[in-house]
């Protein structure tokens, strides 16, 4: 991969009011940072920026240039650019992020996938469905592919290529379960399936985190039937991410680490509203590619899911203990190397009698149950909030309480 030459210059002053200066100057602030050394506050001209960088997919090494050479603490550095931030209606850069890198020593990239090909299955009247649409990858700085070309002219209805049938190039090494599924052929009509039966296959919960993290779940690869799988119990954390969203004015699309991303700044720091893109079992995998990438402890994560053993309409904040049966919960322990992240459990009850069937958290509740559901989420909500702003220890003390499932506006 060429290296992209961008010239930059160091950034004088701070705060809100510069940053607007600058933009209206036609420069995008941004910082140049990374192991061993002190954040440095730089700008880039936004034309030049837009031209050579704004394009760029995955992982591209980009080489800083110092105006003149003046500066060595700037001048000739080797850079990823981490981190782009937008603005949620022009689309126009608002802040970037470059971080350093050793190109001696190897390192973990995303790196976006190409599908070639006609699929069998495709012509046989199927629909070729990507699962991700990029992966992680290691290998040294100068050797990050552009793209990894995925060949699924041999696809027939049913079938998928897997992370282990790959062609890499030498040195290059795949991260993740081999068994991981990237792009399969469904069939060219779907019925509705009964919720026990589609159990394996639907994701998990949706989830947001504090700082700089996410959490738990995902949407379903197959298109939902009747009422669909959105509003099942099971898709209670997805809501809560919909709901903070809407709160903070956050657009949840940008596809990264097989997870749909949203950013935003809350009580003074990056929080990042996630939604996993994979099924329900392998949804931990997403949030710790996340964490890794942006330097998270677990402690800051906050994860939000359905739970049985809770009455309809109760919320519950936690931090660590077991999974209780929870896939993605289990998913997300696994991945993380650390059970210690913050729970926000919604409550979704038993059914009436017997073991917990699959269907129960696959099928919609009933009206009178949805309402006290809908009142539970935003209280959820509220839970996050209050977690970024008072702390684990007050939002507990706020939220943990046996009262009647909140119903006015955000605490």
């Amino acid at each position: 991969m060429e290296m992209v030459e961008v010239t930059i210059e160091r950034r004088q002053g701070q705060g809100k009011g510069t940053a607007r200066k600058l933009r209206r100057a036609g420069v995008i602030p941004a910082v140049f940072y990374g192991p061993g050394r002190t954040t440095v506050s730089i700008a880039v001209r936004a034309e030049e920026f837009e031209r050579k960088l704004s394009h760029l997919e995955g992982s591209h090494l980009i080489r800083l240039v110092n105006d003149g050479g003046t500066d060595a603490e700037l001048h000739d550095k080797a850079v990823l650019l981490r981190e782009i931030q937008r603005h949620p209606v022009t689309g126009d850069v608002l802040h970037a992020d470059f971080f350093e890198v050793d190109l001696t020593e190897r390192l973990t990239v995303s790196v976006p996938l190409r599908f070639v090909g006609k699929a069998v299955g495709v012509v046989e009247g199927g629909v070729l469905q990507p699962i991700v649409r990029e992966i992680e990858l290691e290998c040294l700085p100068t050797e990050i592919p552009e793209f990894i070309e995925v060949d699924v002219s041999h696809l027939t209805i049913h079938q998928a290529v897997h992370l282990s049938e790959l062609r890499l190039p030498e040195r290059v090494t795949a991260m993740g379960e081999p068994t991981q599924p990237l792009v399969s052929v469904l069939p060219p009509t779907v019925e509705e399936a009964k919720p026990a039966e589609a159990a394996e296959a639907v994701p998990a919960e949706g989830a947001p985190a504090e700082g700089a993290a996410a959490a738990p779940a995902a949407e379903p690869a197959a298109p939902e039937g009747k009422g669909g799988y959105r509003a099942t119990r099971h898709n209670v954390g997805f809501r809560v991410v919909d709901r903070l969203a809407a709160r903070w004015d956050v657009a949840v699309e940008r596809e990264a680490h097989r997870a749909l991303v949203g950013e935003a700044r809350r009580a003074g720091e990056r929080v990042l509203l996630v939604k996993p893109q994979t099924y329900m079992n392998e949804s931990g995998g997403a949030l710790a590619s996340l964490a890794r990438f942006y330097r998270v402890d677990p402690a800051r994560v906050i994860a939000v899911h359905d739970d049985v053993d809770l009455e309809p309409g109760r919320v519950r904040i936690r931090r660590g203990g077991r999974a209780g049966g929870n896939r993605g919960v289990e998913s997300l322990m696994a991945a993380l190397g650390d059970p210690g992240f913050l729970r926000i459990k919604v409550g979704v009850g038993r059914p009436p009698a017997g073991p917990v069937p699959a269907d129960w958290v696959l099928s919609v509740p009933p009206a009178d149950e949805r309402a006290a559901l809908e009142a539970a989420e935003e209280r959820a909500a509220d839970a996050v909030e209050l977690l970024l702003t008072d702390g684990p220890e007050r939002a507990m003390n706020r939220i943990n309480q046996r009262e009647a499932p909140h119903a006015g506006p955000p605490l």
